[in-house]
């Protein structure tokens, strides 16, 4: 009897993934067709200009996978070298160089480090006109964000700087400076993110991850976006925002929400579809179990 119980169960649970798996794939290919079509996506929908590969225009940067488990190809030469956060590597050839280079001052290092959930020293990656001849030329490198996810492209021009959330940082052109932005008190105690945020300026290509996949929001001037604390991923950093609660104290409570942040443009937002500590939510009865509590 159990043993019918658990092949009905086993049988339910694999018709569910096969569903499943059917809905997303037409649903993948519908959209597909229509961003072939030239049929206009709803604004915020999405994040990047492709569905299924995106790929900076100067060919450097090829984010592979997108959605739930995004990679980054990285194809470096000679002259053109890239740097990214430790332990990111998944895979290279062997005529790829490998150095560790602290970013920035002893103190910005050790604030990044200890505060804004980055490195304090950043692996570099390059390779030789002897190792390129190798390899015709350009030498690839596979690169993967640290939680399962999506994955942002964005191209800093001069006068350009992004905040970003904690552990965010995937890889970049070498130009890029991955800094600290200080909150102020009430953003640090009630933002959930903690008193330091990462800060990226200067020149060059920047990947970054996520939490689910990402959603793009860009504001008018005087237009107003209100996003959970634990939803955000980046965001310009001239931009005005503010840490509230979702309405009134009592409802705030009571639903869930909380404080959260509030946007005001111009500007363009980054947000994430799902939170670290929602999963940590559901996955704490589990090690509560698991531990004889």
């Amino acid at each position: 009897f159990f043993f019918c119980l658990e092949g009905t169960s086993l049988l339910a649970s694999a018709s569910t993934v096969i569903v499943s798996w059917w809905c997303h794939l037409h649903q993948l290919q519908g959209t597909t067709k229509m961003a072939a079509q030239g049929v206009p996506m709803s604004q915020g929908s999405v994040a990047l200009p492709e569905f299924l590969n995106v790929q900076d225009p100067s060919g450097k940067y090829l984010i592979k996978h997108q959605g739930s488990f995004a990679v980054v190809e990285v194809k470096i030469n000679p002259k053109d070298t890239f740097k990214a956060e430790t332990g990111a590597m998944i895979t290279m050839p062997k005529e790829v160089d490998l150095s560790a280079t602290m970013e920035g001052n002893c103190c910005t290092a050790c604030c990044r480090c200890c505060f804004a959930g980055s490195a304090c020293c950043y692996s570099h990656y390059s390779i030789s006109e002897e190792g390129a001849a190798k390899r015709n030329g350009v030498a690839d490198v596979l690169v993967s964000p640290k939680l399962p996810g999506d994955a942002l492209f964005l191209e800093l021009k001069s006068g350009d700087s992004w905040i970003c959330q904690r552990a965010s940082y995937v890889c970049s052109d070498v130009q890029v400076n991955v800094g600290t932005h200080c909150t102020t008190c009430a953003q640090g105690c009630c933002g959930g993110e903690g008193f330091f945020l990462l800060k990226m300026d200067g020149e060059g290509r920047l990947i970054l991850s996520s939490y689910g996949s990402i959603l793009r929001y860009d504001l008018k001037a005087g237009e107003s976006r209100i996003i959970d604390n634990g939803n955000l991923v980046a965001w310009n950093a001239n931009m005005g925002f503010s840490v509230q609660l979702a309405s009134t104290c009592w409802n705030s409570l009571t639903s869930g929400e909380g404080f959260v942040t509030k946007f005001t443009g111009p500007g363009t937002v980054y947000c994430q579809t799902r939170t670290t500590q929602g999963l940590a939510e559901v996955l704490l009865p589990y090690f509560n179990r698991i531990g004889g509590k």
